[in-house]
């Protein structure tokens, strides 16, 4: 609600409420018609980079992003100001994910989503393994090509080396390296692999309700922080080798917080 709607609900607003709506059209005078004409050019900017890569992918400027490179340019803008422009713009409903706590090494989460680069030969679609820690608070991610079985376990692969041990559980989406089929309405037959996979390594495989998301809401929120943190403002690279590498250094950033060590 803007602050002209908070005033338009007071027919005879008290002194504290006219401060208060005054403090808020204060903030608002320093979005100027130069901030205005930068902001829809960003916004016109993201519309190209649809063009490019297509409308379907997700490697688009977050609020706070878009926010950040006004501030870099010098706009005195503050961010919830922001967020009511581009809220009238995108007029976008949050989803809600399930909070849950976990101990340590109890709950692993996993799921693929897409990203499409430029690596050199023009833009393609990669598929990004993400794999996330609900107690540890640590997302780890790896490009491939495809979501082929044996990528599936590469990844798994990769992790648990990195890791030095395995987890309890194992959260997965309804994908087909999880799920052989469906039998009925709730009723899943797990792919053999993955079984074979889970008794190598000693985990438990959960996998989800169908439409359920949220029941995953840590690597559903992953996908997405890495997806737009690492590849919405970079999506150029000189080769695949070259993404893995950017990737990486990106999630030492976005790990700084984790408790990864002491799950460890």
């Amino acid at each position: 609600m803007n602050p002209v709607q908070i005033y338009a609900q007071f027919k005879t607003p008290c002194k504290k409420r006219r401060s208060i709506s005054s403090e808020k059209r204060r903030q608002l005078r320093k979005y100027t018609e130069e901030t205005d004409t930068r902001l829809r050019e960003i916004l016109a900017e993201e519309r190209r980079k649809d063009g490019i890569l297509g409308t379907g992918h997700k490697q688009k400027l977050t609020n706070k992003q878009i926010h950040e490179k006004l501030v870099d340019e010098g706009f005195n803008i503050s961010r919830a100001t922001i967020n009511a422009k581009l809220a009238r713009i995108r007029d976008k409903k949050k989803e809600v994910f399930i909070r849950q706590q976990y101990d340590f090494g109890d709950r692993l989460e996993y799921d693929f989503g897409e990203v499409r680069l430029d690596c050199g030969d023009g833009v393609r679609v990669y598929h990004m393994a993400v794999l996330t820690s609900t107690a540890g608070k640590f997302r780890w991610a790896y490009l491939y090509t495809n979501q082929k079985n044996a990528v599936f376990k590469d990844s798994h692969v990769k992790f648990f080396e990195m890791m030095g041990g395995g987890y309890v559980e194992i959260v997965y989406g309804n994908m087909r390296n999880a799920v052989k089929k469906f039998i009925g309405k709730n009723e899943k037959e797990l792919n053999d692999e993955l079984i074979k996979m889970s008794l190598y390594y000693g985990f438990k495989i959960d996998v989800i309700n169908c439409f359920k998301a949220n029941e995953k809401g840590s690597v559903e929120k992953s996908v997405d922080a890495i997806r737009n943190e690492v590849f919405a403002g970079n999506w150029k690279f000189n080769s695949l080798d070259d993404a893995q590498e950017f990737l990486y250094s990106r999630l030492l950033k976005l790990n700084e917080n984790s408790k990864i060590v002491e799950e460890k």
